[in-house]
């Protein structure tokens, strides 16, 4: 199984998962301590931001960080589940999920791969430019960007039914919809809900003089669906 979360929730979901494998998408790596019982071998860190084009300061995704993608993927021997992660688990995060998904699978049809992502997450927004690569790579003559553009809404949608923090994209290589199946309802919660109360803590703090922080200066915060997050 194939997890995807927020660095928020990263350990937790590796606790709760039991999980092997980890893939992390962040350009500001220190954020991340592995997990003590993860070997180094298999946690894939691509220091990469959540932009699509070049841009002073950031780092933008590659074929080097999608090919690494692949290989870490074809290499896991999906005895314990993987988890997927970024800032926020709404970009990048599914973006290289998706492609996980469709490395390990095929022959798969990339639409139902990406909507059953959306499925799972309503506020799922894969990076463009990492699904335009992997396509690419893996020779799908655009139908992952097709998948993805057909399937994904641009922008993030609130649900009255909130999405999982932590969704399973199904055993690999198998030709059945992936199931919800996973963690019991009552520890299921909407990653993007923790992300976007965790913005709003942000928010509420305010200096001793009144006065609102200073935006982070360019390039040092990580970037996230076209925005700064420190």
């Amino acid at each position: 199984m194939i997890h995807v979360c927020s660095l928020a929730r990263l350990y937790k979901t590796v606790d709760e998962t039991k999980a092997q494998h980890i893939v992390t998408l962040l350009r500001l790596t220190d954020r991340v301590t592995r997990p003590a019982h993860i070997v180094a071998e298999n946690h894939l860190v691509l220091a990469v931001d959540d932009i699509v084009d070049a841009e002073e300061g950031a780092t933008v995704p590659a074929q080097d960080h999608v090919l690494r993608l692949i290989d870490f993927a074809q290499r896991w021997d999906r005895s314990a589940p993987m988890v997927v992660h970024c800032f926020a688990g709404i970009s990048r995060s599914t973006a290289a999920a998706f492609t996980a998904a469709c490395a390990l699978n095929p022959r798969r049809d990339e639409a139902d791969i990406a909507r059953a992502i959306r499925a799972a997450s309503p506020t799922a927004s894969p990076n463009k430019r990492i699904v335009a690569i992997a396509d690419e790579v893996l020779k799908r003559d655009g139908r992952m960007i097709a998948g993805k553009d057909d399937a994904v809404v641009a922008g993030h949608i609130e649900s009255p039914r909130f999405p999982n923090a932590i969704w399973p994209l199904g055993q690999a290589g198998s030709t059945r919809p992936p199931r919800r199946a996973g963690l019991d309802a009552g520890r299921r919660c909407s990653y993007f809900v923790l992300f976007r109360i965790f913005a709003q803590t942000r928010r509420k703090r305010v200096p001793a003089n009144g006065r609102a922080a200073s935006s982070p200066k360019k390039g040092g915060g990580e970037r996230e669906g076209g925005r700064c997050k420190t």
